[in-house]
């Protein structure tokens, strides 16, 4: 239900954006801004408090949020009136995928022990640019529980060149010829 609800929201305020031809550049830095405000810990305890009047939420986030696009204000209150405030940065994850996929970025998860050295690194992206024909938006990160090798997350998708990874497989092969 949350994904759907959240995916729903998302798509809701994509289309409003696009409808009144707001920036989806300038949007999706501001709705990172409001969301870095709003999930801090005591503003968002106020905002999903149940005892605290809606009103009252709202003329803080007017206030709070006077100089930003009122579009984005108003779907904000449209959330509060709601309670679904406390969905805000789910809603956010469906709006930036659904940015994506319109400017052709790829989110990748690029996995390994260590820190790749940054011409590998660009190397590696380079070629997943190549393969996906779309802007790649890379995150590395270190797991050191990979015994070496890397792997790739693209979209649901694992790519593991793992040396873990490979034992398995030769493990498998060994064992199915027996």
């Amino acid at each position: 239900m949350t994904d759907a609800l959240t995916k729903s929201y998302g798509v809701a305020l994509f289309d409003s954006l696009q409808e009144k031809n707001v920036s989806l550049d300038l949007a999706l830095t501001e709705l990172a801004q409001i969301e870095k405000i709003i999930t801090e810990e005591k503003i968002n305890k106020f905002l999903i408090h149940p005892n605290i009047d809606n009103n009252e939420k709202i003329n803080v986030i007017k206030s709070a949020f006077k100089d930003f696009n009122q579009t984005i204000v108003s779907f904000i209150f449209v959330l509060i009136e709601n309670n679904r405030i406390d969905y805000f940065s789910g809603i956010i994850e469906s709006f930036k995928e659904l940015y994506n996929e319109l400017k052709g970025i790829i989110n990748v998860e690029v996995i390994t022990r260590e820190h790749l050295s940054r011409e590998t690194f660009d190397k590696i992206i380079k070629l997943l640019e190549k393969n996906y024909q779309k802007k790649v938006e890379p995150v590395e990160l270190i797991d050191e529980d990979i015994i070496g090798g890397i792997i790739v997350k693209v979209n649901g998708t694992i790519i593991d060149d793992s040396i873990l990874n490979k034992l398995k497989a030769i493990k498998d092969t060994v064992l199915s010829s027996k």
